[in-house]
């Protein structure tokens, strides 16, 4: 449900332009005119497939993901794929940096107990909602699209929401996969670039040309109302099958 009413809501909001007839074959026509896969790409090619399955196998060679990529790095130097005056303009480091320094946050947050601290504020305001799973599951929504705000990442957000709602969620008879719907529902909006690395690898990728910014914040507010949408419906499909 809230996949498709994304889809549509975002239809409705910024209807695309018609594609006319003589573009049906414009992906086609680049590609040939791109011609056949060089040696470099083939190369490059080699090393994400064989990085991919390094990752996705890390329990059984207990390599860590910066090793893997670290092994690679030098092979793309060796090959001349990467030359030394691209350090700079190869990859965008404002990304990198931007990643490494979202990442660093859980360490801040369990160094200082945020957690903790978060449960002052949340608790007192769940119980007085609590009465209504409703208004608590939709006012956990509205919560968590509030916290992105201040966690880029988005991993954050999660836990410190959920572990202090668990009392109160369990006290009213709430499961938590239940309790969890909401925060996962609202877990990506994008009102700022720097609330998804997906946008910002996007923006980076497409030199700011692939969308404007008040396109990305009127596209992250269909986003926001299709998730408290979704959270209603939600509610009413538990309460029907007796989940609430």
């Amino acid at each position: 449900i809230f996949s498709v009413m994304l889809i549509f809501i975002n239809q409705f909001i910024m209807r695309p332009e018609p594609i006319g007839h003589h573009e049906h074959g414009f992906a086609r026509h680049r590609l040939r005119e791109m011609g056949a896969l060089s040696r470099d790409e083939w190369i490059t090619l080699a090393i994400v497939l064989i990085s991919v399955g390094a990752w996705s196998t890390e329990p059984l060679h207990h390599l860590p993901s910066f090793a893997v990529g670290l092994l690679f790095i030098p092979v793309l130097f060796l090959t001349g794929i990467i030359r030394e005056q691209q350090i700079g303009t190869a990859v965008s480091w404002n990304l990198l940096l931007f990643l490494g320094g979202a990442f660093s946050l859980a360490s801040i947050i369990q160094q200082y107990q945020i957690t903790d601290w978060v449960a002052l504020y949340l608790i007192p305001a769940a119980e007085h909602l609590a009465f209504s799973p409703m208004l608590l599951l939709v006012g956990i929504a509205v919560c968590m699209l509030a916290l992105r705000f201040v966690d880029p990442a988005g991993f954050i957000a999660i836990p410190v929401m959920f572990f202090p709602l668990y009392g109160v969620a369990k006290a009213a008879n709430i499961p938590p996969l239940v309790l969890i719907a909401p925060l996962l529902f609202a877990a990506a909006p994008f009102w700022f670039t720097y609330q998804s690395p997906w946008v910002a690898q996007a923006e980076g990728f497409t030199d700011n040309c692939g969308f404007s910014g008040s396109q990305r914040g009127l596209l992250s507010t269909v986003y926001a109302v299709t998730t408290l949408l979704s959270v209603v419906v939600s509610v009413i499909y538990w309460k029907i099958f007796h989940y609430l």
